[in-house]
């Protein structure tokens, strides 16, 4: 169904793309946020259940899973998790984001792909911006933490499959 070997071939190392399993998030949100064992189980089957959603990995180790909730079609929520190797493959992390975010929007035919993102994390902010998403506002306490958190959203034009 997905096609991973369309994200292979761009990787000049020794990473790898699979589809997304449940453990592979909850591992990184241990290393993250150790002693919520419960949130971090909710939340993997929440990625896992709605929506398409991949794991890179180096050497077998996860260095970070990336997917979208879709909501209705031609829209959908953008979301990742990196682990403690996310740093040491920067080029190839960003590499694999650009192709994420193209094969998502293509292959679903997404019009409108948004992000949340932790409002004080300036470098999460660039990044995403990095990639074409516009700020759109702030929501005040929006998070599980009462962090304010900035909407992006990824705008494209999708043909009228009708005509």
């Amino acid at each position: 169904m997905i096609p991973l070997r369309q994200l292979h071939h761009r990787f000049v190392f020794d990473g790898k793309v699979r589809q997304f399993r449940e453990e592979d998030l909850i591992e990184m949100l241990a290393e993250s946020e150790p002693g919520m064992e419960d949130r971090h189980i909710r939340t993997a089957r929440t990625r896992l259940g709605h929506g398409p959603a991949l794991t890179f990995t180096v050497n077998d180790l996860v260095v970070a899973c990336a997917g979208a909730t879709i909501y209705w079609p031609g829209m959908a929520e953008a979301w990742l998790a990196t682990s403690s190797l996310w740093r040491s493959y920067v080029l190839e992390a960003v590499i694999w984001t650009r192709d994420v975010l193209e094969w998502l929007q293509t292959e679903f035919h997404l019009r409108r792909l948004q992000a949340d993102v932790q409002t004080a994390n300036k470098v999460a902010c660039r990044f995403v911006e990095h990639f074409g998403f516009v700020a759109e506002g702030v929501m005040r306490a929006y998070d599980v933490l009462g962090q304010d958190t900035t909407r992006y959203a990824r705008i494209r034009e999708v043909a009228n499959e009708s005509g």
